[in-house]
């Protein structure tokens, strides 16, 4: 029985001896560290383990900073301006161990450091000091207060709009005229004419409205353009039937847009005419037609002629005539007529629902959740 007992003291006793006295190798690296930045190393230790730790900057040049941590953030050691060094302390717990340089400098150091471990018995002398890197999420929780609705509230107002109760298109005449213009040989006389044209107001009030939408032009020379006019009258009458202006002008047919063409005829003495935008273009034309220098945006040349205009449809402008007949004088007949619509409007109360919603706060926790990745013993 005695032997017994003294080799199983002595076989713990062997055990206790060989654990504290056999160093094992972690680490032996030389390493560079960059300037302004740093390097980690991470390893696992036992419990029970008695870490040592050798540092040494080759060059005998110093690092700012030498941390040995305890993951994540329990610092076991913090160095600076460090160019050797050594140290040795037990591990209470088995955990993640971060070996730390930091390099302040702008040119890069070479490190060398040494790890090793002695095991607190023989049992955790095979413990595998090498680290994986797991990824875990994690999450959190924020308190916010949000806005709920709860009803819906319902209430009335009265809103002043505008009802079209009459529209009406009006065509009105605006001159009718005969024109002499003397040859382009009769002393004393210009062979140019120039009519003033002046288009009606609109009228614009809050519930009623006459506005010019167009405007219509026929000029006819002597007898020949008479007779053409008078013609075109028949056909519109034929043409439009009912629906023919109670005047039966056919000009009005055309500010109307009811007829698109009004034959003009071919026979006779001819005019050119030229409408002109402002006074200015009238003086000119009738002091120096041969020169030019006149504007005008509508023009043309015959025994007569016609024209549907959406513009201008406001102001005065000028009628310029030009007789290129050196030997006789022409007369010239000259009618326009404007088409304005009228509109007249009812203002009427009208109950509108407004709907307004009703809430309350209510508080919530709303998650955050955030994946990272941590290093875990490979035991």
């Amino acid at each position: 029985m005695k032997r017994l007992l003294s080799t199983f003291f002595f076989i713990l006793i062997s055990n206790f001896l060989l654990a504290q006295s056999s160093e094992i190798e972690v680490a032996d690296l030389s390493v560079k560290v960059p300037g302004l930045g740093f390097q980690e190393y991470f390893y696992g230790f036992e419990e029970g383990d008695e870490l040592i730790f050798t540092f040494s900057e080759n060059n005998k040049k110093e690092v700012k900073q030498l941390e040995i941590i305890e993951y994540p953030n329990t610092i076991k050691f913090s160095g600076t301006q460090i160019s050797n060094t050594s140290k040795r302390f037990k591990i209470n717990k088995r955990g993640v161990y971060i070996f730390k340089f930091t390099n302040s400098a702008i040119g890069q150091r070479i490190c060398s450091f040494k790890i090793a471990r002695i095991p607190a018995n023989a049992s955790t002398s095979s413990f595998n000091t090498s680290i994986t890197w797991k990824q875990i999420t994690d999450t959190t929780f924020t308190t916010i207060t949000k806005q709920e609705i709860t009803r819906y509230d319902t209430t009335f107002k009265y809103l002043a709009k505008k009802e079209l109760i009459k529209i009406d298109t009006i065509a009105q005449e605006l001159f009718s005229k005969n024109e002499q213009i003397a040859a382009g040989t009769t002393i004393g006389k210009p062979s140019e004419s120039i009519l003033t044209i002046t288009l009606p107001t609109n009228q614009i009030s809050s519930l009623e409205s006459k506005e010019v939408i167009s405007w219509a032009y026929w000029i006819g020379v002597g007898q020949e353009g008479h007779i053409a006019f008078e013609s075109n009258k028949k056909k519109y009458l034929q043409a439009a039937g009912s629906l023919a202006d109670i005047t039966g002008n056919p000009l009005i047919g055309l500010a109307l847009n009811q007829v698109a063409f009004l034959p003009t005829g071919n026979a006779g003495s001819n005019v050119g005419y030229y409408f002109l935008p402002t006074l200015n273009d009238a003086q000119i034309f009738i002091r120096s037609f041969d020169n030019g220098g006149f504007r005008y945006f509508d023009k043309g040349n015959g025994v007569s002629g016609y024209g549907r205009k959406d513009i201008p449809l406001q102001g005065t402008f000028y009628l310029g005539l030009h007789n290129d007949n050196f030997h006789n004088e022409i007369n010239v007949t000259v009618k326009v007529v404007a088409v304005s619509v009228y509109k007249k409007y009812i203002e009427r109360q009208i109950k509108e629902p407004v709907i307004t919603p009703q809430y309350v706060n209510k508080t919530i926790k709303e998650p955050t959740v955030t994946i990272k990745r941590i290093p875990v013993n490979m035991n």
